[in-house]
């Protein structure tokens, strides 16, 4: 069963940095991603069924990513009233995907998500994941709007 965590972690894990350097990548270019980045939306939603959608961030998470200039990445989600829960692994980025692979010990999953960065936001979008919605796990989507 996925939680709303366990989804944030992965994203994150996953979600996913873009860098310090130009604030917007266009055609071919490879975004920096090295930074921290803090989420304004960690959104999943059901493929089969859009309107079962959850945004971690609108019920009171915080989520901050840092991708190091190693390739590896630590993610932080923070819950209201409650320990931080941390996770890491390995990224790759080219000019349109960001791919993270977290560790064995924060599940081994990875997530291949689109990447953009306009103006200072990174967004990461389609990231692939099953998630529970309340009555089994369901191919869902994993969106995240980043900022420095």
């Amino acid at each position: 069963m996925r939680s709303v965590r366990t989804v944030i972690q992965v994203g994150v894990f996953c979600g996913a940095m873009l860098g310090c350097g130009n604030d917007s990548v266009t055609g071919n270019e490879v975004p920096d991603v090295v930074g921290t980045w803090h989420a304004t939306k960690v959104q999943v939603t059901s493929v089969a069924n859009a309107a079962n959608t959850i945004d971690i961030v609108a019920i009171g998470a915080v989520f901050q990513i840092v991708f190091n200039a190693s390739n590896t990445f630590v993610t932080t989600v923070t819950f209201p009233g409650e320990a931080p829960e941390i996770s890491n692994g390995t990224y790759t980025v080219t000019a349109t995907k960001l791919t993270i692979t977290n560790d064995a010990n924060s599940g081994g999953e990875v997530i291949v998500f689109d990447v953009a960065l306009n103006n200072g936001t990174l967004l990461l979008t389609n990231g692939s994941i099953d998630y529970d919605f309340g009555a089994g796990e369901v191919a869902s989507k994993l969106d995240l709007t980043l900022v420095h």
